[in-house]
Parts: C-alpha cells; structure tokens; sequence
C-alpha cells in the first residue's frame, strides 16, 4: 500500500447502483491502482479488532468517513468519493512523493459552504460548551480560509504525519464521546445520524 493506490469505501450491504459502478471504473483515469473497500474485504485492510467500538453503531456514510480517516493516516495514499474523475492524480502524487514540507494534496475547497460544519456537529453530538465554542472559532476561521483547505471529495496524504495524527486523534475523541448515544440508538439506515 503507498501513495499510488485510491481508497474507495462501500460499507454496506446496500447495492451499489449501476452510474456509480461506472465511477468507480472511471477512477482509473486518474493513473493510480483503484482499490474498492466494502464490508466484505475490510478485513484484508484493517484488524477489524482495532475498528473504534462505534464504527459498527455508524451509518454508512459516517463509516466511510472513518476508514477514509484510517486509511490516511495509516496507510497514506488516495480517497475519492464514487464519483466520476477524468483527470490523472500522478503529477500530483509525484509532487507530494518529491517534498519533504508536504502532507498532502487535493482541489480548493470551492467556496465557504463546502467547509464541513464541526461547530454543528458539536452541537448534535452535545459535546461540552468549551468544545463547541472552540469548534465554532474554528469553523469560522476554515470558512474565511476556505481557498487554503483541501476539500474533501478527493484527495491524497502522506501516512502517519502530524495532520493525519490530528485528524485520526479528533476523530476518535468524538467517537469516544459519543458511543454510547451511539450504542443506544444506532444508525439503521445509510442516511441516519
């Protein structure tokens, strides 16, 4: 596994529709080695046993953003949502394989409205006041620097550095701080929060 390979993650069970099949086999334009996650061969990637304990209590979405941070930090190398791409990502990997000072790489964020809401996240998760308020500060800031952040549809990272670390450690305080509302009432459908 290295920075040439593109993670795509299918979680469920669910059918995955024909236009996204013809995705997935349009991410090949994007000259790395497409390699498909599902529940079926997660085990192959990852020691199911070191899967945070609410990974199972997630919607579907909601794992897919998790192993999309896993796979990250843990392995490095590329994500796409199942979307169809018609441009190669090797120059690009080229160039983050070339430099020490970069982390990773990936398209502008578009405007401040693609900015992923943590401040609302905070909110629904109740986390605690100083948490929310920290996490609203930071929400702003990302939205007024939205030019500088990499979106989050596709993009590829150097495993196991400080942003990913940052990225894998606030995740799973957030798990660990939700689970066992998630324990309680877990998602039963892709779309549930």
């Amino acid at each position: 596994m290295g920075l040439y390979d593109l993670y795509v993650f299918w979680t469920g069970k669910n059918l995955m529709s024909e236009k996204r099949k013809r995705s997935i086999k349009k991410l090949s334009n994007t000259g790395m080695n497409v390699i498909l996650v599902t529940g079926a061969n997660l085990d192959k990637y990852v020691d199911i046993e070191q899967l945070h304990p609410a990974y199972e209590h997630l919607n579907l979405a909601h794992r897919a953003d998790y192993l999309r941070a896993y796979f990250m930090h843990h392995y490095g190398g590329g994500y796409s949502d199942v979307k169809p791409i018609s441009e190669s990502w090797v120059p690009s990997i080229q160039k983050l394989e070339d430099s020490s000072d970069h982390w990773a790489v990936g398209y502008r964020e578009i405007n401040r409205h693609g900015v992923g809401n943590i401040y609302k996240s905070s909110v629904q998760t109740k986390m605690p006041l100083m948490s929310r308020s920290v996490d609203y500060v930071r929400w702003r800031w990302l939205q007024l620097n939205y030019k500088s952040t990499i979106g989050n549809c596709a993009f590829a990272f150097k495993p196991g550095t400080p942003l990913t670390q940052s990225w894998w450690s606030e995740l799973n305080k957030r798990l660990d701080y939700s689970q066992r509302d998630l324990e309680r009432s877990p998602a039963i459908s892709p779309k549930d929060r």
